[in-house]
Formats: C-alpha cells, structure tokens, sequence
C-alpha cells in the first residue's frame, strides 16, 4: 500500500495512526480515533505542533511570498513603465 506524503509523515512523527489500507472498517476508525485522544504521546506532539503553528503568520507570509514572485515584479514594473510612456508620448 502506498501512502501520501502528508500521512506517511504524520504517522512518521507519531502524530496520527495509520490503518493500513484505503478503506477502513468503521471500527478501525472508531480504535485509531481513541487511541490518539486518550494516549498522552499523541496529544504531546499534537500540541506541540499547534503551538508552533500559532507562531506563524499566514496572510504575512503568503502576501510577502507572492510579491516577491518573479511575475509580479515584471508585471509590476510593465504597469510601473506604462504612465511613464504615456507621459513621455504626450
């Protein structure tokens, strides 16, 4: 069986279980979902990950990433040089 990459790792970083196939029985969820709300390891991590996720800002992050994008630079610069024309035509 293969996993996605996502879940390969938050069974790699014992955040989660995995069921081992891609149709779980409604009990094999029902045992997982137990297990990781009462075992104090996967609560741990699990914290411990929301606590560092609290630390990043995503609108500042993704809004800084997207205008230091290589396109908007030459869009911004093509929109920039446009008045610029159309002064110097005038």
């Amino acid at each position: 069986m293969l996993f996605s990459q996502p879940s390969a790792r938050v069974v790699f970083f014992k955040m989660g279980i995995s069921l081992k196939t891609e149709k779980p029985a409604p009990v094999q969820i029902k045992n997982a979902d137990e297990k990781v709300l009462t075992d104090a390891a996967y609560k741990n991590k699990i914290n411990k990950l929301a606590a560092e996720f609290a630390t990043y800002n995503p609108n500042g992050l993704t809004s800084g990433y997207a205008v230091a994008l290589p396109s908007n630079k030459m869009i911004s610069r093509s929109i920039s040089a446009q008045p610029q024309k159309a002064i110097e035509e005038n």
